[in-house]
């Protein structure tokens, strides 16, 4: 049985998302002059005011001489095609020059200040909204003891939502999705819950994907979005080749279903999909 959707996304498409969760930009500021390519910084940076009121201060912090906290150089990745890549669980940060890393120092302790007092606030989304995007999983698995159920629910939402990419957290994610907590009404908005009542009790249900990638826990209904996942880095040899699985699964075997991005995001165990059929494209 096939399922048909009222909306569809464009394959070569990807929708915005409207999150509660902070971005990291928000959490560090910046203005309208720093996010301007032509805005360039003042002379003499070593010697200027480094004030965060300061429009030019980002500019002025990245221009001036600091090394890179010793703490932080376990967290860098010197073989990306982008050149040194710090992955730190508050900050990914690409082209990282050790020598002039006062901005990436400051960012990393400008967070954990404010994260604290977001803690301390009980303001649990903006605090996930410290970790940088590929950290989300760990940082809810960090924070949930402080969680009501409601906040639970709601919060790993919003983490699922927001990351591009689960597979290296799948078998904690499945955990989390899998909670025995109570109000997990609360997971999906009311949109989300009306369209999956709508959904037969049999779903066909496909996945994009590359290489090897294929048991994941992210899979749609619509066939489109899966070549879109699919196809997006086909361009990036090393990767493998794109592939499309589909298999078929109970209604009553779905974790969730999110429709927020507009890509009938169904999220289930693989194993509770069956028949699977796999092609190359």
């Amino acid at each position: 049985m096939t399922v048909t959707t009222k909306k569809k996304v464009a394959p070569q498409k990807m929708r915005p998302i409207n999150h509660p969760l902070k971005r990291a930009s928000e959490i560090v500021p910046q203005t309208a002059e720093h996010r301007n390519a032509d805005h360039l910084p003042s002379a003499n940076t070593e010697q200027a005011s480094l004030s965060p009121d300061d429009p030019d201060f980002r500019w002025k912090m990245m221009s001036k001489k600091e090394a890179l906290r010793p703490e932080l150089r376990k967290y860098l990745d010197r073989g990306t095609y982008l050149g040194p890549t710090l992955r730190h669980p508050l900050l990914t940060y690409h082209g990282v020059d050790e020598t002039r890393a006062a901005w990436i120092n400051w960012c990393i302790d400008y967070k954990q200040k404010e994260m604290e007092k977001c803690r301390k606030d009980g303001n649990w989304f903006a605090v996930l909204a410290g970790y940088s995007t590929p950290f989300l999983t760990e940082g809810f698995v960090n924070e949930q003891e402080h969680f009501d159920d409601e906040v639970y629910w709601k919060a790993l939402s919003e983490v699922w939502t927001m990351q591009e990419s689960h597979w290296r957290n799948r078998t904690v994610i499945l955990h989390l999705f899998q909670s025995s907590r109570p109000k997990r009404h609360e997971l999906m908005r009311r949109p989300e819950h009306l369209a999956f009542a709508e959904l037969p009790d049999t779903l066909t249900l496909y996945r994009g994907y590359i290489g090897r990638k294929g048991k994941g826990l992210s899979w749609t209904t619509q066939k489109e979005t899966a070549v879109m996942f699919a196809t997006r880095f086909a361009s990036i040899e090393h990767l493998g080749k794109p592939r499309i699985v589909s298999g078929v699964a109970k209604k009553s075997d779905v974790l969730a279903f999110f429709t927020r991005r507009e890509e009938a995001d169904v999220v289930i165990a693989p194993d509770n999909v069956i028949r699977k059929k796999r092609s190359l494209l």
